[in-house]
């Protein structure tokens, strides 16, 4: 079993999306912040210690794929996972922007968990 991860940033303008996504992550965490946007998104990046990024891909003001080269910009190391309902982007095209991941809302929730347990594992033998 992979180890509980400290912090994870769950960005996504839906209330109900984030109350979803929070709920399968809810054991794989000690803890889940949310931001509803790109502001609040980067404030918490610069307060706190983020261990992974659940990113959705459409958001007002300022989209997933934006936000991730920011994101990027300040924080090359850490997994950023595009979660979302959109098919705008295919994985590689993610992948292509900077994420190491992408997963769809719509798909069952433990692929969300696989992909995100993939990734620490992957992190941890290199």
């Amino acid at each position: 079993m992979v180890k509980k991860l400290k912090s994870i940033l769950l960005i996504d303008d839906s209330a109900d999306d984030r109350f979803l996504a929070r709920r399968i992550l809810q054991n794989d965490a000690l803890n889940i912040s949310e931001a509803r946007g790109w502001r609040d998104a980067i404030s918490q990046l610069e307060d706190q210690d983020i261990e992974l990024i659940i990113l959705d891909v459409m958001m007002p003001e300022m989209d997933g794929i934006s936000l991730l080269k920011l994101i990027r910009e300040k924080l090359k190391d850490v997994p950023v996972v595009i979660y979302t309902g959109s098919t705008r982007f295919s994985e590689k095209e993610c992948i292509n922007k900077g994420s190491n991941a992408m997963v769809s809302k719509y798909g069952h929730p433990s692929i969300l968990l696989e992909k995100i347990h993939e990734l620490f594992r992957i992190k941890v033998a290199a």
